[in-house]
């Protein structure tokens, strides 16, 4: 059995001749056996097997080995009619091998998750924000605290206010603004007291989970812009998937059919549009990506 049929399997033990691939299928080769594993490199010494060794588990070829599986080949005739006659099971466990080691190699798309965490950063730093500079309070609208928060502020406003048009005003005028001024300014202290007193465990909350907020949000952008330079640098890895996907779903059509005629019921097929049934039944090439598949 190649390596790759060989992972997921536990054996007592196992025979490995080495052969190349790197340090992702030396692992898959040396942790398949739970009592002992037997290597078996080609070369003419010890120490020219140790030096091959060393080269060969030290690099990384994960995506390399994924994205050879695609290279343009030639087969002879009799193998793409093989291959037409294959049986359902097998060709369905083929391509849902396939996709997985392709699939092992592309980075996660982080999806929705990002985004997500790009606006709880930004809300819990908004919220930081007022609680510190006293303003926008809208962030914690319909709770006590936001409640507190816009009272203090409309009070501290109407204070200085106030205190601006008497300047500007007549000498009576000017007398019940100052008036007014020193009402807001009495209401004032005992409004921003209640603030306070509600912002402090808020702002505690919010200083101990904001790291870590922004820690994940590193990571997820770090996931994010691995995906999309490898998408530029792999186009065709992505469209490869995608085919396999379409594949294993009409394989798993095929298999339903087999299981049927096995049970001596007569054979109803899904309604599988005939293009995608092609893609199994016929040998494809697939031309935007120059492989013959």
């Amino acid at each position: 059995m190649d390596v790759h049929r060989s992972q997921g399997a536990t054996v007592a033990r196992a025979h490995v001749l080495e052969d190349g691939g790197g340090r992702e299928l030396a692992y898959v080769k040396m942790s398949r056996a739970r009592e002992r594993t037997t290597l078996y490199p080609v070369a003419d010494s010890l120490e020219q097997a140790t030096d091959d060794l060393g080269r060969s588990w030290s690099r990384s070829r994960r995506i390399g080995w994924a994205i050879d599986a695609g290279t343009p080949t030639r087969e002879p005739e009799k193998d793409r009619t093989l291959d037409a006659a294959e049986p359902a099971r097998l060709r369905h466990a083929r391509l849902v091998a396939e996709r997985d080691a392709l699939a092992a190699v592309i980075p996660a798309d982080p999806n929705f998750h990002y985004p997500m965490a790009q606006a709880r950063v930004r809300q819990m730093e908004q919220e930081l924000e007022a609680l510190d500079n006293g303003t926008g309070f809208h962030v914690f609208n319909g709770t006590p605290l936001g409640q507190a928060g816009t009272a203090w502020d409309q009070t501290r406003k109407e204070w200085h206010r106030c205190l601006a048009r008497a300047e500007q005003s007549g000498l009576r005028q000017g007398h019940q603004l100052r008036k007014q001024a020193k009402g807001a300014a009495e209401r004032e202290g005992p409004l921003r007291g209640a603030f306070e007193g509600l912002a402090a465990p808020e702002r505690a909350r919010i200083e101990a989970e904001l790291p870590e907020a922004k820690k994940l949000l590193d990571e997820l952008e770090g996931r994010h812009h691995g995906r999309l330079h490898f998408e530029m640098a792999h186009p065709e890895a992505l469209r490869r998937l995608d085919l396999l996907e379409r594949q294993i779903k009409t394989a798993a059509y095929d298999m339903d059919v087999e299981r049927q005629g096995l049970d001596g019921i007569a054979p109803q097929r899904p309604n599988v549009p005939q293009r995608e049934r092609g893609l199994v039944r016929e040998h494809v090439v697939d031309r935007s990506m120059g492989l013959e598949l």
